[in-house]
């Protein structure tokens, strides 16, 4: 009984040992595939937010300027040194303005919508 234990005890660590000759290898290949799969998308990722960040620039500046013309046009309907056909001209540019910048205003919300979806 002592001798198979010590048979097995022998055979435990051999078989121990001869695990650990095992080599393990890494598929270089695979991990550079997937780094370089990552550096594209975020480069991708990175271009996609400046032609966002432009795309908003620009509706913004359009707003800021339907918004100045909107005003100009308000401020020139209250003119009471004007006459009364040009005041009404101006409220109807108002009118017509404020439309706009309500349009300008929808566009840019649904342009972040569109873009926080994506």
């Amino acid at each position: 009984m002592k001798t198979f234990r010590i048979l097995f005890v022998t055979s435990l660590i051999s078989l121990l040992a001869s695990g650990a000759d095992k080599v393990a290898y890494l598929n270089m290949d695979k991990a550079f595939n997937g780094y370089y799969r990552t550096l594209q998308e975020n480069y991708l990722f990175e271009q996609q937010m400046l032609a966002y960040r432009e795309k908003l620039q620009v509706l913004q500046e359009e707003f800021q300027s339907a918004l100045k013309e909107a005003e100009n046009a308000r401020a020139a309907a209250e003119d009471e040194l004007a006459s009364e056909a040009d005041r009404e001209e101006s409220k109807r540019r108002f009118q017509v303005f404020a439309e706009r910048v309500q349009a300008k205003e929808r566009e840019i919300m649904r342009s972040r919508q569109t873009e926080l979806t994506k």
